[in-house]
């Protein structure tokens, strides 16, 4: 028995490899239609609110990354004036002189008071996205929780590589406790809206 040609093996071989892949292609575009129909139902029914919560939350999301990228003379820049201007006001007119510890204590405030405040915006945003996609109020309250916590976590290791700054836990507790409060503010709301609807 003599054995075939190298050429026919060859060709064998090809066809076979050929068949495989076309296969293989035939299956995976099946599969995406078979996924792409429902996802794209999904994501028509989804709700402009669901969007604009969504888009609320990156933006916010965006703000405390920008804000924690610049170093601590150009952050103080940015907040000292928010005590400088009213210290001022009060010298001038009252002619009243504010300790320097005063002082360095509102500088301080100023700072976890913009934290609290930014993190309270987000935890609004973030429940409120979630709620788009489950109605289970203590789903809506962990996931959200976890969200800015998780995020509150990643900003504060972010900062230690900015000059000047520093990861603090103090930080990332006072953030998700503004969390907290912004979540908390979110289902106070929603259920006196309910009540007002019965």
């Amino acid at each position: 028995m003599t054995n075939p040609p190298r050429v026919c093996i060859k060709y064998t071989v090809a066809q076979k490899c050929e068949d495989v892949i076309n296969r293989l292609i035939h299956h995976f575009i099946v599969t995406i239609q078979v996924l792409h129909n429902p996802l794209r139902g999904r994501l028509m029914k989804l709700k402009k609110n669901t969007y604009l919560w969504l888009a609320a939350s990156l933006l916010c999301m965006v703000v405390i990354f920008v804000f924690s990228s610049f170093p601590a003379d150009q952050s103080s820049g940015i907040s000292d004036p928010l005590v400088d201007g009213p210290l001022s006001l009060i010298e001038n007119w009252f002619g009243i002189t504010i300790p320097l510890a005063t002082a360095e204590f509102l500088y301080g405030f100023i700072r976890k008071a913009a934290h609290l405040f930014i993190y309270l915006v987000l935890g609004i945003c973030a429940a409120n996205t979630v709620r788009q996609f489950t109605s289970i109020g203590k789903r809506v309250f962990w996931i959200s929780l976890c969200w800015c916590s998780f995020y509150a976590a990643t900003d504060e290791f972010h900062q230690y590589f900015v000059p000047g700054r520093a990861c603090m836990w103090q930080d990332w507790v006072l953030d998700t406790v503004g969390s907290l409060i912004g979540i908390g503010c979110v289902f106070w709301f929603s259920r006196k809206k309910a009540q007002g609807i019965d």
